[in-house]
């Protein structure tokens, strides 16, 4: 549970002040990977947002992809509006400036490190709390994507912040004071469709482990607060589309890649081409997912291989995808000789790898360690629902991003843990005369 007053360390200032630099050093110079396609996606959004065209022209108005454009006054229904928002903001603020969003993203990744200590402080105390700001301040994934024009970073605020105000608000106890938490929840919502998981989830444990237990008008006031963030985008949907849209229909070809089991898309396969050639975003959507359906019900034991062939592409990676001079293969580095690359990917890999384990084994831990078994759980489902959507639909690293914050959380304890079994070690048996 929050203290009432949480005097933040000066060792935690110093980690968000570090974090600050690294990223703005990483952003400024370093050369920056080039615009996915999912960045001109929010690009263009944020472009014709701006210009009062509203949030049209992105994932319609992409025949590079797909070879059907609908225009770019199609209404946007492929991703949510928070984060073209955003850009908006900074382009209507600095220009249209992708290193000036680089550079807000990199204050933002600064901001969550006492965001994460707060948080880990609630649940495991001091000690792993300062082990986390510096984990999350100095984390390559977390530094790396401040450079891309992706949700991850935004993601990760967002969702901290909600959990906090979740927190806070169950230390106060009254109705109006879980507004705050559904507002931001929603927002996520908004940002990351998945992330609706975690409304019946957090629900859950505020009634489960809140102590003192909350009123049901605190609980209602937070579910109710996510929903009209999130309803009120739904109601624009039906208006648009008629029919009931939650946020996106982009589920129905990210469940179709993965029922075919690839990690990338094919964009000249026959099959794919009949199910998209010809029809707007919302019917090609809606045609993939009946066909991905039909695919996983003819070979439901094929389709679990595929589930647990994802878990390692989502968790386990050296995250070197959008970095600069280090996104070919181990193998493709070897041939050419560039052993100094093979060697950062490798490094790389390794950290993630350790940082897994010692998170794993911190989970353990915490089941007899955690000072505030309402805040542990709650760090742990992000990852769990992560999880539970990437086990189900495509993964890929930067899809961890959200939920890798809590994984070193949980590192962190482990961390903790780990000296002062060292120091109990050195000191020795005490011995008695």
């Amino acid at each position: 549970m929050l203290p009432a007053r949480t005097p933040v360390p000066r060792s935690v200032w110093i980690a968000t002040l570090a974090a600050c630099v690294v990223r703005l050093a990483f952003v400024l110079a370093y050369p920056q990977f080039g615009a996915c396609p999912d960045c001109q996606v929010y690009d263009r959004l944020a472009t014709n947002l701006l210009a009062g065209r509203g949030l049209v022209g992105g994932t319609s108005d992409d025949p590079m992809s797909w070879g059907v454009g609908e225009g770019a006054n199609a209404p946007e229904v492929g991703f949510g509006p928070v984060y073209p928002a955003f850009l908006a903001v900074i382009y209507g603020t600095v220009g249209h400036s992708i290193p000036a969003v680089r550079i807000a993203q990199a204050f933002l990744g600064a901001l969550i490190v006492p965001l994460a200590w707060l948080l880990t402080m609630a649940a495991f105390g001091s000690a792993a709390a300062i082990v986390c700001a510096w984990l999350v301040a100095l984390s390559p994934p977390l530094v790396m994507y401040t450079g891309m024009v992706l949700t991850e970073n935004l993601s990760v605020a967002l969702l901290l912040a909600s959990m906090a105000l979740i927190l806070r608000a169950v230390r106060r106890g009254t109705p109006m004071s879980f507004v705050p938490a559904g507002v931001a929840l929603g927002a996520l919502i908004l940002l990351r469709e998945e992330m609706i998981l975690l409304l019946p989830a957090f629900a859950g444990l505020v009634w489960w482990k809140g102590r003192p237990r909350p009123a049901w008008p605190g609980i209602g006031a937070f579910v109710m607060a996510t929903l009209v963030c999130v309803g009120a985008w739904t109601v624009r949907n039906y208006v648009l589309f008629h029919q009931p849209i939650l946020i996106s229909v982009h589920g129905g070809e990210q469940l179709w890649i993965s029922a075919k089991g690839w990690s990338e898309w094919h964009f000249d396969d026959p099959e794919l081409r009949r199910l998209v050639d010809g029809r707007s975003y919302v019917e090609r959507n809606a045609a993939m997912q009946r066909d991905a359906i039909r695919i996983i019900m003819a070979s439901p034991g094929q389709f679990l291989v595929y589930c647990f062939q994802r878990m390692p592409m989502l968790w386990i990676s050296s995250h070197t995808t959008y970095i600069r001079g280090l996104t070919e293969s181990f193998r493709s580095y070897y041939d050419r000789a560039a052993y100094t690359r093979i060697a950062i990917k490798a490094a790389l890999f390794a950290l993630q790898v350790a940082m897994l384990s010692l998170a794993a084994w911190g989970a353990m831990v915490a089941r007899s360690r955690a000072v505030s078994p309402l805040a542990a759980w709650m760090l742990a489902m992000p990852v769990v629902a992560v999880t539970a959507v990437h086990f189900i639909i495509f993964a890929t690293p930067r899809y961890q991003v959200p939920a890798l914050p809590f994984v070193l959380s949980f590192a962190a304890l482990a961390a903790t843990r780990l000296r002062s079994n060292r120091r109990d070690a050195r000191s020795g048996p005490t011995v008695t005369g």
